[in-house]
Parts: C-alpha cells; structure tokens; sequence
C-alpha cells in the first residue's frame, strides 16, 4: 500500500470514528467555511471542542485514530518527508503530554489530510466536513 492510499484509508477510518464519538452539539460547531488548518480553534478538532490541545480533542483522537503522524522533532526518527506514522498507543496522544513530547508534534491523518494544497483546492476537505457531519454517507476523494 502506497503512503497516499494509507492516509486516505485512516483518514476514513478516523472521519467514521468522528461520526460515532462526536455529539450532536460538536458536529453543530463544525464548518468548512470557518475551516483553518493552521489554527487551533478554527481546525477540525477545535471547531468541536474549542481547542485542538484540549481534553477532549485528545480524547476524541483516541477514540478516532489507530495511527498519528508525527512531525520532526529531537525526539523522533523519521521518513525523508518529516512524517512518521506510528500507532497511537506509541505517541503521547494518548496520555499526559510531557513538556518534552507536546500535542503539537503529533498529528491525526485528518489534520495533515486537510492541510494539503491539493485538498484545499479541490473539494476533499468540504467533502469530509460533510462526512464527518453526516451529510454525506460516501467518501469519494479525488
């Protein structure tokens, strides 16, 4: 399996999760026209839960995830593209983040999904806030 055929498979995977842990009262928050990859309250986990690096966007991720991308870092070895993915039992997600290993150097398949140019451009990302939403059943990523 390809890296690209990878990410698409645990972004479905998580985006399915998403749809089953997430209350009614989070997906109301969740828009593709606030959508900002770059912030912390205005990206897919901070749009539903106020913060990307709260409480509840960890535990949102573990109930999502089984994979997370990690960025370069000193702690890390990684792939010549800066990217890493290692189950989730295997990153700081998933509990109390030192001061060494933060939030912000893991990532959900759907934060570095919907961070590339290339869904921005061509409808991918609108498609999976449908998704996630409830709006559409099918994910058809082009």
């Amino acid at each position: 399996m390809n890296r690209h055929s990878l990410m698409r498979q645990l972004v479905i995977e998580e985006a399915t999760n998403l749809r089953k842990y997430t209350t009614q009262t989070e997906l109301k928050q969740l828009s593709f026209d606030k959508l900002d990859t770059q912030s912390r309250v205005a990206c897919i986990y901070g749009q539903l839960t106020g913060n990307c690096d709260s409480d509840r966007a960890r535990e949102l991720m573990n109930k999502s995830c089984t994979r997370v991308y990690g960025r370069k870092n000193k702690y890390m070895i990684i792939n010549s593209n800066n990217w890493w993915v290692a189950t989730v039992k295997d990153c700081p997600v998933n509990g109390p983040l030192t001061e060494e290993m933060k939030r912000s150097y893991f990532f959900s398949p759907i934060e570095v999904f919907i961070d590339q140019p290339r869904n921005k451009k061509n409808g991918n990302n609108e498609q999976l806030i449908k998704f996630i939403k409830g709006e559409i059943d099918i994910l058809n990523f082009k």
